[in-house]
């Protein structure tokens, strides 16, 4: 490919991105609220409420099964103190995330049901490692999980016969993605969700490390572990469950707990704390 046809084939994905919906007010209220580490829950809940359809889903989790129905719910405060805040988040940013994907056009072999299931996997692991691990940045770790990929959503949707293209051959030679990503595109998928998070305007190092989640960058203390780091690793083991964007082929995956260089966590701890979780998660929040 000569370098004037690269430049041209770079700037058709990178206008992509602009394709995407602005963020809704509520959306990014939440977002701001929901990245701090102590939560106002009467804003919480006067933010929730300003959208019906976020609303109804938080209510009709705290209502399922997976939450007990004993006492029927009818306030998005009463949905914190059963469901928890912890999971109400992911379960609100989940579904707010999602909806900005709604109605729009996939081609053959995209399946946006895999790619949100992937998505928030990909979160709750990350979320859940930093548990056990000093990552910078890390209360971005689960939003990072749910953005990571956003960048192959944008390639489906805008450009669905190179994105074709693209799948084919990997499925043909089973090379890495990012590779002919960089050969029909001229940038790769991780570089355009780094782009999405930016211009959703949020927070810089939350674009960075979602940019980098593949090459991820040294952390900014030598005892710390980056939150690039952390999602790749997230986004491998997610991957090695079989809960990923491409249909499975062949054999399934053998799990592999994630790996951080130079950091040990309890890996059987953690499978269980994520496995735990995943079970409710996965109910509630497509």
């Amino acid at each position: 490919m000569s370098a004037l046809l690269a430049h041209k084939t770079r700037n058709l994905a990178l206008k992509n991105v602009d394709r995407l919906p602005s963020l809704s007010p509520a959306l990014n209220q939440l977002l701001g609220l929901l990245a701090k580490r102590d939560v106002d829950m009467r804003q919480l809940s006067r933010i929730i409420t300003t959208d019906a359809s976020l609303c109804g889903h938080i209510l009709s989790a705290a209502n399922s099964a997976l939450f007990g129905r004993s006492v029927p719910i009818k306030s998005i405060e009463q949905a914190v103190a059963r469901i928890g805040l912890g999971k109400l988040r992911m379960i609100a940013l989940s579904k707010s995330v999602s909806a900005i994907f709604r109605g729009m056009r996939t081609p053959p072999g995209w399946s946006m049901t895999r790619f949100q299931l992937h998505s928030v996997a990909t979160g709750a692991a990350a979320d859940i490692l930093c548990g056990y691990l000093p990552v910078e940045d890390r209360e971005h770790a689960f939003l990072g999980g749910l953005m990571h990929d956003v960048g192959k959503v944008l390639v489906a949707t805008g450009q669905p016969a190179e994105f074709i293209e693209i799948e084919n051959l990997v499925a043909c030679t089973g090379r890495n993605q990012i590779e002919f990503e960089h050969q029909i595109l001229g940038t790769d998928h991780a570089e355009l969700s780094g782009l999405a998070v930016a211009k959703w305007e949020l927070p810089f190092s939350l674009a960075r490390a979602v940019a980098n989640h593949h090459s991820p960058e040294l952390p900014r203390k030598l005892d710390e572990v980056s939150l690039s780091a952390v999602l790749q690793a997230a986004d491998r083991f997610i991957n090695s469950l079989g809960i990923s964007i491409r249909p499975a082929q062949g054999e399934q995956p053998s799990p592999e707990l994630p790996i951080i260089e130079g950091h040990h966590y309890p890996g059987s701890e953690f499978a269980a704390h994520f496995g735990e979780g995943w079970r409710v998660l996965s109910a509630v929040c497509l």
